[in-house]
């Protein structure tokens, strides 16, 4: 594999083009271990999402006077959601029961995976099996070879979940949102006048994202894991230089914690 070793750069910047992605899905199966489900997985993630998404977000990109109000604007609309959430968390228990009948319905918005992981009350849900299994979203019954959709399968004890415990839900969504926006508004920040490379940062974030979150696997503190070579491999996927590209990584992976 031939690694471009030029510092990718915000004035010269291409837009990203997918090439060579089968020695891509090969060597992350050969280098990292990854499933052939993972690594067709993260094909589509690129092809679909990501690289359409980052496209066009370089097309797209407003002047700095224009960010600087976009950005004021989602600090002000954080700021809502944080007074939302300290609102509907000092409910007292009268008006959660009155009202908590009537969000059943919102079961459907909350996977059963992400309620057994963030909700105390959540463990009697479907669990997933291991990614040496029939992949995420799937769940071995008791026959053979027999399996059921979890999302699927769950959703009555999602909807009845709701009816219960639909305020904390809720509470607990909302504190999710607000976090990943500021994150998201500090990220977008550009500090002591240098023009940072933004559309590399965000496209590194959403790696680490889909890493952490889709793919489940351990997320580093510090760069110089499977992660790195990871993110290497599908820079040079995109035809993306990789130099500095450690430190790139490693300053996302700073800013999370």
């Amino acid at each position: 594999m031939v690694t471009n070793k030029r510092v990718l750069r915000r004035d010269d910047m291409r837009l990203p083009t997918l090439h060579r992605l089968d020695d891509l899905r090969q060597g992350l199966v050969q280098t990292l271990g990854f499933s052939s489900n993972e690594a067709v997985q993260l094909t589509h993630f690129l092809q679909h999402e990501l690289v359409p998404a980052t496209i066009r977000f370089m097309k797209a990109q407003s002047p700095a006077s224009t960010a600087s109000k976009d950005r004021a604007t989602v600090k002000s609309a954080v700021n809502s959601l944080r007074k939302a959430r300290l609102y509907l968390d000092s409910c007292g228990l009268p008006v959660r029961m009155t009202i908590e009948p009537s969000l059943g319905s919102l079961g459907e918005m909350f996977s059963a995976m992400w309620l057994r992981e963030n909700i105390p009350g959540g463990d009697y849900l479907p669990r997933s099996v291991s990614r040496e299994g029939e992949g995420r979203g799937r769940l071995r019954t008791g026959t053979r070879g027999a399996h059921v959709d979890i999302e699927q399968d769950s959703f009555e004890n999602r909807f009845h979940f709701l009816r219960s415990r639909g305020f904390y839900v809720i509470v607990k969504a909302l504190a999710k949102m607000e976090k990943e926006m500021e994150f998201g508004v500090r990220r977008s920040v550009q500090r002591r006048g240098r023009k940072s490379n933004t559309y590399r940062d965000y496209f590194i974030q959403e790696l680490i994202s889909f890493w952490k979150y889709r793919l489940r696997k351990p997320t580093p503190q510090t760069i110089g894991s499977d992660l790195g070579t990871f993110c290497h491999r599908v820079f040079e996927s995109v035809g993306w230089p990789t130099g500095g590209l450690d430190a790139a990584i490693q300053k996302q992976l700073s800013s999370r914690n």
